[in-house]
């Protein structure tokens, strides 16, 4: 029950953030930008229990960390380390399996800055910014770059809402978030389509992003 009750309050002030961004959305805001150390240092690294294998995810509001579903399907138990360098085991509070999207909370006072989110769909051409922890390595990266499309097939033939990105994601930055030019998480780095060059593969393939639009759709429906 009481596991209920921390997961009804994290989604509802997920929903509630949502909703704020949805209004604002709405509303001519203030001139904003994309501020590199404060995306930076609203990512986390999401570490496996080996502490050898690690993804990304973003603080979206406090005690609460957004990322892919792929990083938690494994369900093993996973620890957060902000770019100050601080650990804390994470919690699985929601995941969207089609979406391959999830929420993770954690207890305690983290001093970062929550990133916002943005609930308006993405367009053809628009400017992005991925911030993540690549190839497990002790540091974080930024890679700029645009949206090539909105819609995407997938290759076993089902179609999920993923936009397809000129923007490189590099293996670890899964889950991490995706800036718009105003500063605003747009969405999460989902998967690398590695192409084939010789007899190695390439890292500067097909990259692919899941909207935060999608969080916004999906998430009134299980709160």
């Amino acid at each position: 029950m009481a596991h209920k009750s921390h997961a009804r309050f994290v989604l509802g002030a997920v929903a509630a953030i949502i909703a704020a961004a949805v209004v604002t959305a709405e509303i001519p805001a203030p001139a904003a930008h994309f501020d590199p150390l404060t995306a930076s240092k609203s990512t986390v690294a999401l570490w496996m229990p080996d502490n050898q294998n690690g993804a990304s995810g973003v603080i979206v509001a406090p005690g609460i960390i957004l990322t892919a579903y792929h990083v938690v399907a494994s369900g093993d138990q996973l620890t957060a380390e902000t770019y100050d360098g601080a650990k804390f085991p994470v919690t699985t509070t929601w995941t969207d399996k089609t979406d391959d999207l999830a929420l993770v909370s954690y207890k305690g006072d983290i001093k970062e800055p929550v990133a916002k989110l943005s609930c308006a769909p993405l367009e053809t051409g628009e400017k992005l910014a991925a911030v993540g922890h690549p190839m497990m390595r002790a540091m974080w990266s930024i890679t700029h770059g645009y949206v090539a499309s909105t819609v995407t097939p997938r290759l076993d033939g089902i179609t999920q809402h993923i936009v397809s990105l000129d923007l490189t994601i590099i293996p670890g930055n899964s889950g991490g978030p995706i800036y718009n030019d105003k500063g605003e998480v747009v969405a999460v780095s989902d998967a690398v389509l590695l192409g084939q060059v010789g007899y190695s593969a390439s890292l500067t393939g097909l990259t692919f992003g899941v909207p935060v639009s999608d969080l916004c759709a999906s998430l009134p429906h299980v709160a």
